[in-house]
């Protein structure tokens, strides 16, 4: 199987989780950053994303630039690591990518009427949303995300 992560930003501990993703995976894994990080042992794309200018255009580009990353190397499953960014768009230019699994992961869960609607649309448009407790993942149970998975946060430090 071949598996494609997508990540926003490579701070803080993003590298350290990503790393530890690809280095306990059996699968070939190909990652999608904004900058190219050493030490991370897969193919690497570099594909900006403008945090300053959080519009819908510039999410459009960024996603387009993945997009053809997909296309290139035709994965399996698409994993959007941050899938907390996801919010603001309600999952506008995810139909692109139908021809692959999406996935995303989610940090936390958002109570208001318009971000409930956004996730549900999300969840819509993907085949799995990762949560790294069972307490966030119940809490997008019950506003009807009905593909929502508990997986524990990787413990860093080997195989």
């Amino acid at each position: 199987m071949k598996i494609m992560y997508v990540d926003i930003a490579v701070t803080g501990h993003r590298v350290p989780y990503l790393k530890t993703l690809v280095d306990n995976s059996e699968n070939e894994i190909i990652v999608v950053l904004p900058e190219k990080v050493e030490g991370i042992n897969c193919k690497q794309y570099v594909c900006e994303y403008n945090n300053k200018e959080r519009s819908l255009k510039t999410h459009k580009h960024w996603l387009d630039s993945v997009l053809k990353c997909a296309k290139k190397e035709n994965p399996d499953i698409v994993h959007f690591l941050s899938g907390d960014n996801f919010y603001r768009y309600f999952g506008f230019g995810l139909e692109k990518f139908k021809k692959y699994k999406v996935f995303f992961t989610f940090h936390f869960v958002k109570s208001s009427l318009l971000h409930k609607i956004s996730i549900k649309m999300i969840s819509i448009l993907s085949e799995k949303m990762i949560f790294h407790t069972d307490y966030l993942r119940k809490q997008a149970a019950s506003i009807g995300v009905k593909n929502a998975y508990h997986v524990e946060y990787p413990v860093f430090g080997g195989k």
